[in-house]
């Protein structure tokens, strides 16, 4: 039987033709959307300030800086708790005809809470010298919190950014709505990921740059402060 080649060829590109593409399939659907937006807020709770407790009990408080002298006495310190909370708000679409949906992430926004409380020993709250030096140590250890939160503002927004860029990142379907809670948890879990990788990140300099205010030095400087007046 005779076979014509250019026939042949034809009829494949008729094929190629007619079949759908899984992104055609998806235009039939889903709507043709942005990129979600996404907000970070960075929010510095107001510090509660504590003089009831004494050096002792100060002193059995985990203090993650280091280099911190032996001999040296806890007058005070700054614990900075942090926590966060994130919200994806998610678009939705179905086809009625055959049961096909679209789910999308319209806009994520997270939320960065810091939490300071300073403590000074009840020894010193009411002696001036002490009270106004060991506070203003203490004070510089809330503005590095401050300024570590105003650099990762723009980082957390960026990286989480990055991590839905693409539309297969943010955009699900079409499949069956009753799988469509399945892959959105997959991006949820994508993008809890990515938020704590960067907050580890900022955690791991949150420490080194608090380290580097609780110096040899500085607490040299501190013991000395007060001793002629």
């Amino acid at each position: 039987m005779f076979k014509n080649p250019l026939m042949g060829g034809f009829c494949a590109l008729l094929f190629l033709l007619a079949a759908p593409s899984v992104t055609a399939q998806a235009a039939e659907i889903c709507p043709d959307v942005a990129p979600p937006t996404v907000l970070v807020n960075m929010i510095e709770k107001k510090a509660l300030f504590d003089v009831k407790q004494n050096k002792v009990q100060l002193a059995a408080y985990h203090i993650d800086t280091a280099d911190v002298p032996f001999h040296a006495e806890v007058g005070g310190l700054m614990r900075g708790n942090i926590r966060y909370d994130r919200r994806i708000r998610y678009g939705r679409q179905v086809n009625k005809n055959n049961g096909q949906a679209c789910l999308w992430v319209q806009d994520v926004t997270l939320n960065v809470y810091f939490e300071p409380s300073v403590y000074v020993a009840q020894e010193y709250k009411d002696d001036a010298c002490w009270f106004r030096e060991i506070f203003a140590h203490e004070a510089e250890h809330v503005a590095i919190d401050r300024d570590i939160a105003r650099k990762y503002k723009s980082r957390l927004r960026q990286g989480m950014s990055f991590v839905l860029s693409a539309p297969e990142d943010y955009m699900i379907g079409p499949l069956p709505d009753i799988v469509i809670p399945d892959f959105q948890k997959g991006i949820d879990k994508d993008l809890d990921a990515a938020v704590k990788a960067l907050l580890a990140g900022m955690s791991r300099e949150r420490v080194e740059r608090q380290a580097a205010h609780d110096n040899p030095r500085e607490y040299a400087r501190l013991s000395h402060a007060c001793m002629v007046r």
